[in-house]
């Protein structure tokens, strides 16, 4: 099976985040744990990299070291590029679905890479017509 994490679950991870009733941190820490002994290959394209080293305010060379290392250790994530076809679709997306762009483009590369996108994003929610979508959680109950 193949995953395609949206940035919040990444931040989810790294911060340890936790809403009012649920533990996200342990949910995206235990579904990479999975991922690394295992179950799952996870994808990750420049567009998530551009986000986390943006959001966290950290160089792109410390998204891989702090927290992409134990998955490309393992072997277990692949990097996804984006062909312009799949840009103008995002974009096409984006405006149908009244969603941000760098949404769109995710839904269409987990789509297009035969991968569950994982995401907490509302927005996402509104693309279950075009890919699957899941949470950390559900993942991990399969």
């Amino acid at each position: 099976m193949k995953l395609y994490f949206d940035t919040n679950i990444y931040l989810d991870y790294w911060e340890d985040r936790k809403d009012k009733l649920k533990p996200l941190g342990e949910f995206a820490f235990s579904l990479m744990e999975e991922s690394i002994k295992r179950r799952f290959f996870v994808l990750i394209s420049e567009m998530i990299i551009k986000e986390l080293s943006n959001v966290l305010a950290i160089k792109r060379k410390e998204v891989f070291a702090k927290i992409l290392s134990s998955l490309i250790e393992s072997g277990k994530l692949i990097f996804v590029g984006v062909s312009i076809e799949q840009m103008n679709e995002s974009e096409k997306i984006a405006k149908q679905k009244n969603i941000p762009k760098a949404d769109a483009l995710h839904t269409v590369l987990a789509r297009d890479n035969h991968a569950v996108l994982v995401s907490r994003d509302n927005h996402h929610s509104g693309v279950k017509d075009i890919v699957e979508v899941m949470k950390p959680e559900e993942i991990l109950m399969t």
